[in-house]
Order: structure tokens, then sequence, then C-alpha cells
């Protein structure tokens, strides 16, 4: 006998390490199939933001940059009533 255990015991002992290897495999691949899920989510919205909204933002500055300059060529003709502001401002409405 080894440590004063018989078969029987061996038995039980070699069968309770094989459930409990057993459980933290199902564990294991649980969280890795989470793990892939969440992954493929974030995935889906990192392209929604690079395919839309990017373009959307980039469009949004130019409009906003476009706005500056307007506003700044009608500043600059009302104070000084010089004309080449005039047409700067009508170039940035185009």
């Amino acid at each position: 006998m080894l440590f004063g255990r018989n078969k029987k015991n061996q038995q039980k002992l070699s069968v309770k390490i094989g459930i409990g290897f057993g459980l933290v495999a199902l564990v294991l691949i649980g969280t890795i199939t989470f793990t892939l899920i969440k992954i493929n989510q974030t995935d889906k919205i990192n392209q929604r933001l690079y395919l839309q909204i990017t373009p959307q933002m980039a469009q949004a500055m130019r409009i906003i940059s476009g706005l500056h300059v307007l506003m700044s060529n009608e500043r600059d003709w009302l104070i000084s009533k010089e004309s080449k502001y005039k047409l700067q401002r009508d170039v940035a409405w185009k």
C-alpha cells in the first residue's frame, strides 16, 4: 500500500482528478468562447466607426473649417471694406 491507501481509494482519487480537470477545461473553453464573441462584436463596432463615422467627422471638420474661413473673410471685409475679402468669401462659399 502506498501511504496507507488501497487501490479503491486511488481509483477514487483519479476519478476526482479527472473530473476536476474536465471542469477546468470546460471553464477554459467557455472563457475562450466568450472572449472570441466579444472580440468579434468589438471588431464590428470598429468597422462601423471606420467606415461610417470617420468620413462623416472628416466632412464635418471640412465644413467647420470653411465656415471659419468664411467668417474671417466677412469680418475682414466689414472692417476694411476691401473687395479682395469679398472675393475670398465668395470662394469660401463654393
